[in-house]
């Protein structure tokens, strides 16, 4: 199978691609701060574009170890070397084919990104393609359009478009660049650092009592709080065990537009596994031997927001106007919490939307997310699912009998899994 590198020389990437059935590895090492972008803008261009490399399913990851060793090997007659013949020695090196040189410059107003792929044997270049915006965000929104006529896979539809194919009570979330965490919260909610995620649709509206109902009464499902487990109250000192405690009498009232409590992670996976069987969509989790469930990221159901996802969204995505809580610094608007709540639950969507159209992601009761609790890295994540091992899975946003201070968006309590409380419920997603 032929290999390729490819040599982004605005800020040097080398990628090697193999079949087309392989998954891409981008390795950057070095970062050229021209063309009209600082250093930092063309690490993010480099993580995004990678992203939408790895997405196509064309290329595949080396380890950054082989490279460096071609690298460091050939140190003093690489130095400096920023053009075409440079980037062929390099493929000459690495027992390349063929290999991608790209370069970014801006002239009057106009950001242009061009790529250009060249033939390491001939040394003739084979296929360019350029994208043009009029500011660099606009210019990461196209990337995946200029991956697509690179790789001569589909051009993504626009966002316009996305958000017209799907409705249904969800909301489109366009993805891209935020910084995650906070420092003057907790000590897990920093480092505060940089997250690029892809786009995904997400629930309006918490899930409501009448739509877990539906789920039941389709599928039997046992949830055994519903039968011998109970769930766990407040008695104004300490969480206490109530053996009677179910989603159907969670001991506050409750009607059926209310969010549905009293759940644990694993009845939400079910339920999410459910929701995508009833319209027709891939089931995203698998149940293992051992009781421990896997996800398929690449599957087009209903899962659980990851922890970034859910803050992202909750933060208003591209829309964010930065404030404290989900739409509004003034927690009174947009949240039921314990100063306002009556001691329970509302029906969802009473409050005002945050900037993308979510309601409720501060306060009314907490949400659970994919990911297992861990410390946050300091280095750029892209589509981060969390922990691969770990006892307790995240929820977020606060509820209605919780303080304001955990209705911030940046907050990241975390319980076991098969806990069922009467403040804890979910929203799901799922990938366009």
């Amino acid at each position: 199978m032929k290999k390729f590198i490819f040599i982004i020389l605005f800020f040097w990437i080398v990628v090697f691609v193999c079949s087309s059935q392989d998954m891409v590895s981008v390795l950057q090492f070095k970062v050229e701060n021209g063309g009209g972008i600082s250093e930092f803008e063309a690490s993010v261009l480099r993580d995004v574009f990678e992203t939408e490399l790895i997405s196509s399913g064309k290329f595949r990851v080396i380890e950054k170890n082989e490279l460096d060793t071609v690298i460091e090997e050939q140190k003093k007659s690489l130095s400096g070397c920023v053009d075409d013949s440079c980037a062929i020695e390099i493929g000459r090196l690495a027992l390349a084919d063929k290999i991608i040189t790209g370069k970014t410059s801006k002239f009057g107003s106009k950001y242009i990104l061009t790529v250009k792929m060249i033939d390491i044997e001939t040394g003739r270049s084979l296929k360019a393609e350029n994208i043009k915006a009029d500011e660099l965000e606009k210019l990461l929104d196209s990337i995946d359009t200029l991956v697509a006529l690179l790789t001569g896979t589909s051009i993504p539809v626009s966002t316009a478009a996305a958000e017209a194919a799907f409705d249904d009570g969800y909301i489109f979330v366009e993805g891209g660049l935020f910084m995650m965490g906070s420092e003057e919260g907790e000590n897990d909610e920093e480092p505060i650092h940089s997250v690029i995620l892809s786009d995904f649709y997400i629930s309006k509206y918490e899930v409501t009592v009448n739509e877990f109902s539906d789920f039941v009464k389709s599928t039997g499902y046992d949830n055994t709080a519903a039968t011998t487990g109970g769930s766990y109250i407040s008695n104004g000192r300490e969480w206490v065990k109530k053996d009677d405690a179910d989603w159907r009498n969670p001991s506050i009232y409750q009607s059926g537009n209310h969010p549905v409590v009293c759940i644990s992670w694993y009845d939400a996976v079910e339920y999410c596994n459910w929701l995508s069987k009833k319209n027709g969509l891939q089931q995203v989790y698998t149940l293992q031997f051992g009781g421990y469930y896997t996800c398929d990221w690449n599957k087009n159901g209903y899962r659980l927001p990851t922890e970034a996802e859910w803050e992202y969204a909750a933060r208003g995505g591209r829309k964010s106007n930065g404030s404290k809580y989900s739409g509004s610094n003034n927690i009174s608007d947009v949240a039921w919490y314990n100063r306002n709540s009556g001691n329970t639950t509302h029906p969802v969507g009473r409050k005002a939307p945050n900037e993308l159209g979510i309601y409720d992601m501060s306060g009314n009761v907490w949400e659970w997310c994919w990911d297992r609790y861990g410390a946050y890295s300091s280095e750029s994540q892209n589509n981060p699912t969390g922990p691969s091992e770990g006892s307790y899975r995240e929820n977020r946003g606060g509820a209605w009998i919780t303080s304001s201070s955990d209705c911030r968006l940046a907050y990241r309590p975390y319980v076991t899994p098969i806990a069922r409380n009467y403040e804890i419920g979910f929203r799901p997603v799922r990938r366009p």
